[in-house]
């Protein structure tokens, strides 16, 4: 079916009730709104961020209110520009995984709230390995307009990925994040996951071969890099109890912009919810 009939084919079905709206979720590492051009411009990522035309989105690399980034909530921050822009309400959920110059620094989850109602969030503390600095996940329950309900999960996995009786860090930390869902609910998780699935990156293949083996879906691209520097994607948006979520389109973002607003690309992919 050519694409532009799967559009109107899935409006025909949203318009008689059979799916919920479409719903855009997205993954950025914004390296706390560091460009490659080594300038610090946290209006380049929320413009990013709105040309994307995202509902939610988990945030890797922010710095929440400390000194390094002049005590600015980059999260919140990022959220108002989008709500000033967009004249549509925009919510933050912060996940600090450490203490940071003053403030604090890790993951967070923006979105739309009069689309989306947050009914849970939790913090998860993942493994703190040698070196690399406490991890965090942020978990969050979410209702849409239309009364269906899933869980979405942003984190950002260490790169320190020692094994360590017999497992590895991220390996246990994505145990931790899975005992922490209702294991009955759509579940998208975002993540600079510091692995891939592409055998010929040979970057921490068994945490990828984990969430596959574990029934958890590939959604975002599997071709193409996600950073500049390396010709690796290792950022990725999976999902698992996913028969209510079907995917209508994913990308890496790749344009002008993007290649300079942070050291990773954003990853945008378009679900429709099943009702």
């Amino acid at each position: 079916m050519k694409l532009h009939h799967l559009s109107g084919f899935i409006a025909l079905l949203s318009s008689v009730g059979l799916f919920a709206a479409p719903l855009n979720v997205a993954s950025y590492n914004i390296h706390h709104g560091a460009g490659e051009d080594e300038v610090l411009d946290l209006q380049r990522i929320a413009n990013v961020l709105n040309k994307l035309d995202v509902d939610l989105v988990g945030l890797q690399e922010v710095d929440i209110a400390n000194a390094r980034t002049g005590f600015v909530s980059q999260g919140k921050y990022i959220a108002q520009q989008l709500q000033n822009a967009q004249n549509t309400p925009w919510k933050t959920l912060n996940a600090a995984a450490i203490e940071f110059e003053n403030g604090e620094y890790g993951n967070a989850i923006i979105y739309k709230s009069d689309a989306l109602t947050l009914n849970d969030y939790k913090v998860v503390r993942l493994p703190d390995p040698d070196g690399d600095g406490q991890r965090s996940a942020g978990v969050a329950t979410f209702t849409d307009k239309d009364g269906i309900t899933f869980q979405f999960v942003a984190s950002h996995l260490t790169h320190k990925n020692k094994t360590e009786n017999g497992s590895t860090i991220q390996l246990a930390s994505l145990k931790m994040i899975e005992e922490t869902l209702d294991s009955k609910l759509p579940t998208i998780f975002v993540a600079d996951f510091n692995a891939s699935i592409r055998k010929e990156d040979n970057h921490n293949l068994d945490t990828m071969a984990y969430l596959i083996k574990n029934n958890w879906r590939i959604d975002s691209p599997l071709e193409g890099a996600s950073i500049p520097d390396e010709p690796w994607i290792i950022d990725y948006v999976v999902s698992k109890n996913h028969d209510k979520l079907k995917v209508n389109s994913s990308q890496i973002v790749l344009d002008d912009l993007t290649k300079v607003a942070s050291d990773h690309f954003p990853v945008k992919v378009n679900y429709q919810l099943e009702k």
